[in-house]
């Protein structure tokens, strides 16, 4: 067999060869995007989720405390488990009375950190730095 004789079949070659690079890369790039989108997501139930917080904690905001609840909703629905147990870790301290305020911080660095690591390629921040660079006194 001579390259004379597959001559012929080289355009068909071609075509099923740009097919299949094609489908690879187009199934490749559905995967990243559909991974940005999460963490697109992510980012917005995270930031809302936290931003609740403060008026949960009111108890003169009925609106707050309807808002935290519907924040936690979200949050069990989209986030990373890693997020979801760090949260619940959290907000389970107020409901069993708030803890003292070192667990807290704990508790909140530890739920800043998972969030951080699901939504971010790379964090530097530590739970020591977290717990120093917490926005509210908890």
């Amino acid at each position: 067999m001579t390259i004379a004789d597959l001559t012929p079949w080289m355009p068909l070659f071609v075509a099923i060869l740009t097919i299949v690079v094609g489908w690879v890369g187009y199934s490749r790039n559905k995967s990243v995007d559909r991974r940005n989108t999460l963490i697109e997501m992510r980012r917005s139930v995270y930031r809302d989720f936290l931003m609740s917080l403060p008026e949960a904690v009111n108890p003169d905001s009925k609106d707050g405390l309807v808002n935290y609840q519907k924040r936690k909703v979200e949050l069990s629905l989209i986030a990373s488990d890693r997020v979801l147990m760090a949260a619940y870790a959290f907000t389970d301290l107020f409901s069993g009375g708030g803890g003292d305020q070192e667990l807290r911080a704990l508790r909140f660095a530890e739920l800043q950190k998972a969030m951080r690591d699901d939504v971010y390629e790379a964090t530097e921040l530590g739970i020591d730095d977290l717990k120093k660079l917490a926005p509210f006194r908890l």
